[in-house]
């Protein structure tokens, strides 16, 4: 009997609000005076090319999802803003407790809907008066405001130091 009983369902015709405020999170961002512009190289899924063999038969047929090969897309340029201090970043290892052996994690509000988790940011920042330094920095999850998603702040970790890489350090 109750499962013919009719009931409105939970965010029933909120998404037209929900679509304003994602859109304005995205203005705020990018007007503030303290917003800086970063490369966002969003993953691509790549299937894993497993060779034919006459003689051994596969033994698995999907990879781990941390071990899934990854490309990246060509960037596109954010706006990005460091979160207010009094929302702490919250960096989870498999959603259990919180890990603080990551080197400065931060967290961030960035100028684009959907960012997935694996994306890279790459910017530029002050050193010292003079110069700059390339960060590149990767999007270890996100924290929604609400309930649906109309505003995520991003925790992010250093990644690989690439200039580093290339002096052969």
């Amino acid at each position: 009997m109750t499962s013919e009983v009719k009931l409105k369902p939970r965010f029933n015709q909120h998404e037209i609000l929900n679509k304003v405020i994602r859109n304005d999170w995205i203005t705020a961002i990018e007007s503030n005076p303290d917003s800086f512009q970063a490369l966002l190289y969003t993953p691509i899924e790549v299937t894993a090319q497993v060779e034919d063999s006459d003689y051994e038969e596969v033994l698995f047929n999907k990879l781990d999802t941390n071990q899934q090969a990854l490309e990246y897309a060509d960037p596109v340029i954010v706006s990005v803003l460091d979160n207010p201090d009094d929302m702490a970043p919250l960096v989870l290892e498999s959603g259990s407790e919180a890990v603080n052996n990551f080197e400065e994690p931060m967290a961030l509000r960035i100028g684009r809907h959907n960012v997935p988790v694996g994306s890279v940011l790459e910017w530029e920042e002050v050193a010292t008066e003079d110069t700059t330094r390339r960060c590149w920095w990767y999007v270890h999850s996100g924290v929604a405001l609400g309930t649906t998603l109309s505003a995520v702040v991003h925790n992010v970790i250093p990644c690989r130091d690439f200039e580093g890489m290339n002096n052969g350090e």
